[in-house]
């Protein structure tokens, strides 16, 4: 390929000199002088600027002098104005960029060919294919409008250059493949498997946020949403948090959030690209019931070297990007907190949210109060590359971060203390090699390990007794794929796995002295393969695949189906049906409310055979899809079924709360989403209906609501962007998640012995409806070298507070039930700048 373009090249430049009129010219003024001396006229112009003008196109002399000088025009932006008869003013209109359209098939010029220019920007190329761009922004991306034609190869970001570069596209005989390159906002792509491919780097700013937090821009996604606005409890279609698999790099996050839950722990500003999958996910993925989340973060070789500085009211990331030379790349990011030296309203509002219902604001004996609480978060990747030939890449990465949060137990009396600790933190590592062995046959073998370590340490000035606590997660894991490539239509993709994952829980009283230690240990091989294939000149295609699981603990096999097959209509239309299976082993599980202070009680906990069975879902979807000059409309239905989970993984703060029994939930539902695109201005709506029911035999009644049931939600949002200026605004609406009401005429029983709450049935009540709109506004300064950009975001703009969860609790007497609410974050501004250079 590449030598035919090259030969296009030659022919198209050999084609300019031969075809030229008998006269060239070395610049514009040689051009201009012969005009002025065959038409017998005179210009007045600024040779500096007409200098510049290369000359690679020809005139048509038989026209008149006024044809002559629009063709002139046309080529070189070199208007021109009659003052008097046969004198011309002439002034080159400024420009950045001269783009050049060619049929690649036919080597002519392309008229009226309209595109867009980094998502947004609108252009049309003139009579002889041309277009002149006076944007001082950097041209990124470059997508064709008319479906007729498509790029010969994938652009590359483009040089500012007087002169015209040329663009080769070429007829496109077949259907298009339908890309959505603008889900939500820029950054945001649907990709042809369906994956939902975010980019924060390349993302506009979003309602609310004052950084492109992918975690948190999964929420406006139909189908994720967080019942409790946080980050570390993303319920996809139903399911816990744990039934996300997240992995960076290839490997396992098992924690997703700073400021337990409020702030991504995934450093924005660092190279990432998130695919999201809700299902129909290749075979190649492991555990994960309820959606996938893989992150990648190396950027590509020979991209421009690049350095950010990013301050808001919490805190300050700094991220780099070099390439050292031709063979290494690094690129790097660190963030650190100012909650511990700042308490700005950014950090009250957040803190107020997380600590509610916990240790850190409630004492259970009046005489006891906490203070000085102390909080602060920090993080660090480094990813290095290595090309150590051409079909050899060695990437090796690393990724830390850690939350710490310190109060004191004060006695009001005596003003006697007692120092609380609560340590949170995740270690990963990995090592890839990439061969590519030729066009048709591609190999990766990946080390990687994770370390997830929740340590809290309580001590009472009451008692003198001190709790220690402790969860620890090692996850090491040996990854194979090779991919056969056998043509542009068939590909075959093939791996095996070998992943130990070691669990510790641990719990150390002192006074009285009690010592509890669960350790497990369960080791999976896995074989997969997956077979994709376009058929019927591309209208369909079928991605297949199977994986096999040896659990060795429990010693059992297990085989998980996948399906994700899309049927093209036509350029506008898709049909869509996906479906898959998946077992898990691991889980988090709460075993009292207030363990590590009530701020994150989840342990993770492996899926023990004297307990219980490995988890298992099933899924099957059908879908629609259409997009069109700037419209795009989804609408699915699913049907989905998980069993096999244990009761203390979904949070239960009623008459289950310390049940430990086997259950199933089954949740149908469907997913809707219309976008339309206007120039400068994006609209967009999504809305989901779905019912969602656990089903506990050992329990009576057996079926019911599920806590994470959200029947109908909402979100619409707007975005406006005029030049370096943008502003964006959107709603969030969901009904009220189901609770357990107190039975009023008997509410305490067995008050002389063990006094418990009397509930009514579980989950028939629902909490107040959920509305929240969010806001964002940002201005992008370009410099010499550089850009600067500044703005502020408010999340809950009309400060309207609503309970998120609601619960009862007997009070130290036992004889009084108290009414626990948790309830979302108020009014909260914050402010951000970005120095990018």
């Amino acid at each position: 390929m590449k030598c035919n373009k090259l030969n296009i090249f030659l022919a198209l430049s050999l084609f300019s000199l031969l075809s030229f009129s008998q006269t060239q010219f070395k610049n514009g003024i040689e051009l201009l002088q012969y005009v002025e001396s065959k038409y017998k006229v005179n210009f007045n112009y600024l040779p500096e600027e007409v200098k510049q003008i290369q000359v690679s196109f020809t005139l048509n002399e038989k026209d008149d002098l006024s044809s002559i000088l629009h063709q002139i025009y046309l080529h070189t932006n070199l208007k021109y104005e009659n003052y008097r008869a046969n004198y011309y003013n002439l002034s080159l209109q400024k420009y950045s960029y001269c783009l050049e359209f060619i049929d690649f098939s036919s080597n002519q010029s392309l008229p009226q060919l309209q595109f867009l220019v980094n998502h947004q920007e609108s252009y049309q190329s003139n009579q002889y294919g041309k277009v002149f761009i006076t944007d001082n922004a950097k041209i990124t991306h470059l997508s064709l409008q008319d479906f007729k034609y498509t790029l010969v190869e994938d652009f590359s970001p483009l040089p500012k250059s007087a002169t015209c570069q040329k663009v080769l596209i070429m007829p496109v005989e077949k259907l298009k493949e339908v890309i959505i390159t603008d889900y939500l906002t820029t950054g945001i792509r649907i990709e042809n498997d369906l994956a939902i491919s975010i980019k924060p780097n390349q993302m506009e700013s979003l309602p609310g946020l004052v950084q492109p937090d992918a975690f948190h821009s999964l929420q406006y996604i139909p189908g994720i949403l967080s019942t409790t606005e946080s980050i570390a409890e993303i319920n996809t279609r139903g399911g816990t948090h744990d039934q996300n698999l997240i992995l960076w790099n290839g490997v396992r996050m098992y924690q997703t959030g700073h400021f337990f839950g409020m702030i991504s722990a995934l450093n924005s500003f660092a190279p990432n690209e998130i695919k999201v999958y809700k299902n129909g996910s290749s075979a190649k993925y492991n555990e994960g019931l309820s959606s996938v989340m893989d992150i990648k973060t190396f950027s590509e070789f020979d991209a421009k070297n690049s350095n950010t500085i990013h301050a808001n009211m919490l805190g300050t990331s700094i991220a780099t990007s070099q390439q050292i030379n031709n063979k290494w790349k690094i690129d790097a990011a660190m963030r650190v907190s100012f909650t511990n030296e700042l308490t700005s309203p950014t950090y009250l509002q957040f803190s107020e949210r997380v600590f509610q219902n916990t240790d850190v604001v409630n004492t259970i004996q009046e005489d006891i109060k906490t203070s000085d609480v102390d909080f602060f978060f920090q993080d660090l990747s480094v990813n290095v590359q290595y090309k150590a030939t051409e079909k050899d890449v060695l990437r090796a990465g690393l990724l830390g971060f850690q939350n710490q949060l310190d109060f004191d137990e004060v006695n009001r009396t005596t003003n006697e203390r007692a120092a609380n600790l609560l340590s949170q933190e995740s270690y990963l590592a990995m090592l890839n090699w990439e061969r590519n062995w030729n066009k048709k046959n591609k190999s990766e073998i990946q080390i990687s390990g994770s370390f997830y370590n929740l340590e809290g340490f309580n001590s009472s000035i009451i008692s003198s007794q001190s709790i220690e606590q402790k969860n620890e997660i090692i996850d090491f894991k040996i990854s194979y794929l090779h991919q056969l490539q056998f043509s542009e239509k068939q590909s075959l993709l093939i791996g095996y796995d070998f992943q130990e994952i070691g669990v510790t829980n641990q719990n150390r009283v002192v006074f009285p002295s009690i010592f509890q230690l669960d350790k497990k240990v369960v080791q999976i091989h896995s074989l997969f393969a997956e077979w994709k294939q376009k058929s019927f000149g591309n209208k369909l295609q079928n991605q297949i695949g199977l994986r096999t699981n040896y659990y060795s603990r429990i010693d059992e096999v297990v085989f998980e189906p996948r399906l994700n097959i899309i049927y093209q209509l036509n350029n506008q239309h898709q049909l869509l049906l996906l479906g898959e299976q998946k077992h898990q082993s691991i889980s988090q599980l709460i075993e009292q409310q207030q363990d590590f202070f009530g701020v994150d009680q989840r342990r993770w906990s492996l899926n023990n055979k004297d307990d219980f069975q490995l988890a298992k879902s099933q899924q099957i979807e059908l879908g629609w899809q259409y997009s069109d000059r700037g419209w795009l409309l989804q609408s699915q239905v699913y049907y989905k079924m998980v069993e096999g989970f244990n009761s203390k993984s979904q949070g239960f703060q009623n008459q289950l709360e310390f049940a430990n029994i086997l259950g199933s939930y089954t949740t149908y539902g469907w997913e809707s989403l219309l976008q339309k695109k206007w120039k400068q201005i994006r609209l967009w709506t999504n809305f989901s209906l779905s019912k969602n029911d656990y089903n506990f035999r050992n329990f009576s009644p057996s079926v019911f609501p599920n806590n994470f049931e959200l029947s109908f939600a909402n979100a619409t949002g707007i975005s406006y962007q005029y030049k370096q200026f943008s502003i964006s605004m959107a709603g969030r609406f969901h009904t009220g998640r189901p609770f357990t009401t107190v039975n009023e005429n008997n509410p305490i029983v067995n008050i002389d012995v063990n006094p418990q709450i009397q509930y009514n049935m579980p989950n028939q009540e629902n909490l107040p409806t959920y509305f929240q709109v969010n806001a964002s506004v940002d201005y992008n300064m370009n410099l010499k070298k550089s850009n600067l950009k500044f703005g502020a975001s408010v999340m809950n703009v009309f400060n309207r507070r609503t309970a998120l969860n609601e619960f009862y609790e007997l009070d130290n007497t036992s004889t009084i039930i108290l009414t626990r609410r948790l309830t979302n974050l108020g009014f909260t501004p914050n402010f951000f700048a970005t120095f990018y250079f």
